[in-house]
């Protein structure tokens, strides 16, 4: 009987902890899209999301660059400066969110 109640806790917190970490992260990117071949090379996107501001972001696109992120006082914001290059062709690429190199999640833009 112990080792049945013991087992019913250990699931249900490890339940409880597993809910707790898969929480819904939804950003808001602004702005919402861009163009490739535009005359500006340069690209700051805001995004908007409980705590981004302690991730890092990567990139799928080569022919685009990441120049820096810039945190802000309130951890719900962060901006990305990208330097889009001659190069780059109309399509979906995917930004990733990680801390301490486990990905949080991707937004494709």
């Amino acid at each position: 009987m112990y080792k049945m109640i013991r087992r019913s806790l250990f699931f249900a917190f490890s339940i409880l902890q597993l809910f707790s970490t898969l929480r819904a992260i939804n950003p808001k990117v602004e702005p919402p899209f861009w163009w490739a071949g535009m005359k500006n090379q340069q690209l700051q996107l805001l995004i908007y999301a409980e705590d981004i501001s302690g991730c890092d972001v990567s990139f799928d696109c080569e022919h685009a660059v990441i120049d820096r992120l810039i945190r802000t006082t309130n951890p719900n914001y962060l901006f990305i400066d990208i330097t889009v290059l001659p190069s780059m062709v109309p399509g979906v690429y995917h930004l990733e969110f990680f801390k301490n190199r486990v990905t949080l999640f991707s937004y494709d833009y």
